[in-house]
């Protein structure tokens, strides 16, 4: 039932000082607690099934990594391009992150 239903019901009867402790000691310990209990996490989202590249520059893959410290000539971003095939990276300082400079 979990640590609060759990406390719920037997404080319903009983009390002891540092009952909701001895609770959540108990229900971390308890083996079949820990099988049974829920998932709270979302589901992952399905992986799409990405075509493999065959040739240079076919497919590639572009980001924009910043706002960094900016260096004495006023760059503060990077834009990187990396091609899938043979994983060369192609990286550009940017002074802003506008649509134009990219």
């Amino acid at each position: 039932m979990g640590v609060k239903k759990t406390f719920a019901r037997v404080s319903q009867k009983f009390y002891c000082p540092k009952m909701k402790l001895d609770i959540a000691k108990y229900a971390r310990a308890c083996k079949t607690c820990q099988q049974v209990k829920p998932e709270n996490s979302q589901p992952a989202g399905g992986m799409i099934k990405r075509t493999k590249a065959v040739e240079l520059w076919e497919m590639i893959c572009v980001d924009l990594v910043g706002p960094l410290v900016k260096s004495t000539q006023g760059y503060q971003y990077i834009l990187t391009v990396v091609d899938y095939f043979s994983k060369f990276p192609l990286l550009s300082p940017l002074r802003t992150a506008t649509a134009k400079s990219v």
